[in-house]
Formats: C-alpha cells, sequence, structure tokens
C-alpha cells in the first residue's frame, strides 16, 4: 500500500506542478479519488496502527508512513485548493504552498480561502495536519526509545 501511495503522490505532484488540467470534472474526479486513498491510508496506516498492535508497532515503519500520508494530504489539499480556489488568485504552485502551509498551521496569510468550500477544507486540513504531527512526533520518540 505504501508503493502504491507513493506513486500517487507522484501522479499528483506531477498533476498540481506541470500537468494543470484545466477540465473541473476531471479535477474533482481526481481529488476526490485521490482524497479518499489518501483518508483511507492515513486512518488504517497511521491512527489504527498503534491500537492494533499496542507494543509491537514498528515505529520506523510508522514514521514512513506518515511521511507518506503527510505528503499525500499536502498533494490532494493542494489539488482542491486550485479547484476551490484562494485569494489572491494563486498558481498551482502557491495552490500547493498554501496547502502545506496550512497542513502544518503556520498559516502565514498571504493566501486565503476564496470561498466557503475551501474555508472548510482548509480548517479539516489544519486538524488533519495536527493529527498527523502527533504521530510523527509519537513514531519518532517510540523509534528512539
Amino acid at each position: 500500500m505504501s508503493r502504491g501511495c507513493l506513486i500517487l503522490a507522484l501522479i499528483l505532484l506531477g498533476e498540481v506542478l506541470f500537468i494543470q488540467t484545466k477540465d473541473q470534472q476531471t479535477l474533482i474526479l481526481i481529488g476526490s479519488c485521490s482524497g479518499s486513498v489518501a483518508a483511507t491510508f492515513f486512518v488504517n496506516n497511521i491512527m489504527l496502527q498503534p491500537f492494533i498492535q499496542g507494543r509491537q508497532v514498528d515505529s520506523g515503519r510508522l514514521f514512513v508512513d506518515a511521511l507518506i500520508s503527510t505528503l499525500l494530504m499536502v498533494l490532494v489539499f493542494g489539488l482542491l485548493y486550485r479547484l476551490f480556489g484562494i485569494q489572491p488568485i494563486a498558481t498551482p504552485g502557491e495552490a500547493l504552498y498554501f496547502s502545506a502551509v496550512t497542513f502544518s498551521t503556520l498559516g502565514f496569510g498571504d493566501f486565503t480561502p476564496a470561498r466557503a468550500t475551501a474555508q472548510a477544507l482548509a480548517g479539516m486540513q489544519a486538524i488533519i495536519g495536527n493529527l498527523h504531527l502527533g504521530f510523527v512526533v509519537g513514531a519518532t520518540f517510540a523509534a528512539i526509545r
């Protein structure tokens, strides 16, 4: 599953930075499918593994999966911000930048969500980013131990 998610991340990175599809229906399809995969990967490989495996959790694997999940989430949300818009109107690279800043909950304020849908996405992404941070820190300390 991790390899497939890395391939998806490369495809998303290519779409966000290079291909830049203009058709909104295609973007919605790509975003919804990629978002479903990213959310499933996050729940199955990050959130549930410590509860399923208990003390036998592979902290190195959890750390790598958390990084893959972070990359996927930033790329998926970058694509969605391209679709739903941020202000001022941004290039695809700037939408990706806004996604990374929102995911890390820095919120520099140089871009803002344009519509209510984008505002809801930004709030959801900040919460997901905080969850990721918690799991990455936990996996790091477990790996050190």
